[in-house]
C-alpha cells in the first residue's frame, strides 16, 4: 500500500512537471487587420475581394474548411474569424482557395520560397502548371497616385501580373508572345506549334500557355 502511494505522488509530480513545459499555441489565433491600415486608399488589395474557401499548410500541419482573404500588396493570408480578418500566428507555407469546392480544376494553389530578379523568396505565387517546364503568376498590388482637380492626390490600388516558367529549379521571367514561349520549347517545337494551330491556342492567353505546357509535358 505505501509503495503504490509512493507511486501515485510521483505520477501526479511527472504528469504535472510535463503540463508545465508544454506549451500549445493556437495557430489560428493572431492579430486582427486595423481597419484604418488603408484608409485613404480606394479599391482594395485583395486577391478576391470576396471571401473564399480554402485550406492552409503552416509548419504545424494543414488545415482545412477555412475562409480566407490574400492581400497581394502585403503579401499576407488571412483567416475569417466572426466576419473579421485575422493573420496566422505561425508562418504560412503554402494555402490552396476553391472558387469551387467540386471543380479541381478552379483550385489555386499558392507557394513560396521561389526567387528570380524582383521575386523574392517570401512572397507568394501561384501555380499554374508543374511539369518539365513550370509555369508561375505573381499578383503584385501597388498603390498609384495621381492629382485630380479639387481632390488633390488620389490614392488607388492597381494590380499587374507576372509570369514565369521554372526549368531546372531556374525560374525566368515569360512575356506570353510565341517567339518567347516557343524558345523554352524549342526541343519538340514542330509537334508544340502543330498542336496550338490545331487546338486554335493563343501564345497570349494564360489558359492556353497552360494547355500548351500541358502538352509539351506529355512528349516523350
Amino acid at each position: 500500500m505505501f509503495i503504490r502511494w509512493i507511486f501515485s505522488i510521483v505520477f501526479i509530480f511527472l504528469v504535472a512537471v510535463a503540463s508545465a513545459q508544454v506549451q500549445i499555441q493556437d495557430p489560428l489565433s493572431g492579430k486582427i487587420l486595423s481597419v484604418s491600415k488603408y484608409g485613404g486608399i480606394n479599391g482594395n488589395p485583395f486577391l478576391f475581394e470576396k471571401w473564399m474557401e480554402g485550406e492552409v499548410i503552416l509548419k504545424q500541419g494543414k488545415y482545412i474548411n477555412l475562409q480566407l482573404k490574400y492581400d497581394a500588396f502585403s503579401n499576407t493570408l488571412y483567416f475569417n474569424k466572426n466576419g473579421e480578418l485575422f493573420e496566422f500566428q505561425d508562418e504560412v507555407i503554402s494555402f490552396l482557395l476553391m472558387p469551387d469546392k467540386k471543380e479541381e480544376s478552379k483550385h489555386q494553389l499558392f507557394v513560396k520560397g521561389l526567387e528570380a530578379g524582383d521575386l523574392r523568396k517570401n512572397q507568394f505565387v501561384q501555380v499554374l502548371h508543374n511539369g518539365r517546364i513550370g509555369l508561375y503568376k505573381l499578383t503584385v498590388v501597388f498603390v498609384s497616385e495621381m492629382n485630380k482637380i479639387n481632390e488633390g492626390v488620389v490614392k488607388t490600388f492597381q494590380k499587374s501580373e507576372r509570369y514565369y516558367f521554372k526549368v531546372n529549379d531556374r525560374l525566368e521571367l515569360i512575356r506570353f508572345n510565341k517567339k518567347d514561349v516557343m524558345a523554352f520549347l524549342a526541343d519538340r517545337s514542330a509537334e508544340v506549334e502543330n498542336y496550338a494551330t490545331a487546338a486554335g491556342l493563343s501564345f497570349k492567353k494564360e489558359l492556353d500557355i497552360v494547355k500548351i505546357l500541358e502538352f509539351h509535358n506529355s512528349l516523350k
